[in-house]
């Protein structure tokens, strides 16, 4: 239970703490085949994928919704990225973790 008298001045770089590490080692075991929970159906062209593929599509997700918290952990990492790249590249992370949030399981 918190504090009455904390006070979240940026709980998004508080959360983005608490969620990269777990975040980088869930689609570290996921590339390592270590987890089982992979949504088969996340390719919207219904294509058949192999299970190789889909562990794939998935981490790339994954790494997609790992970068707006990272950005807020790290964000020298994206130094190189326009303004409009990195709006683009936090939105569609974010839109994906609220697509895939109860999928993050295993």
């Amino acid at each position: 239970m918190l504090e009455e008298d904390y006070v979240p001045w940026n709980l998004k770089a508080e959360i983005s703490y608490f969620i990269v590490p777990r975040l980088r080692c869930y689609i570290q075991k996921v590339r390592g085949g270590e987890l089982v929970a992979i949504p088969d159906w996340i390719d919207s062209k219904n294509e058949i994928l192999t299970n190789e593929q889909l562990v794939e599509k998935w981490a790339e997700i994954l790494e997609d919704i790992l970068v707006p918290f990272l950005y807020n952990v790290e964000p020298n990492l994206f130094e190189e990225r326009s303004t409009m790249e990195l709006e683009k590249m936090k939105s569609k992370g974010l839109r994906l973790f609220a697509e895939y949030f109860n999928h993050l399981w295993d």
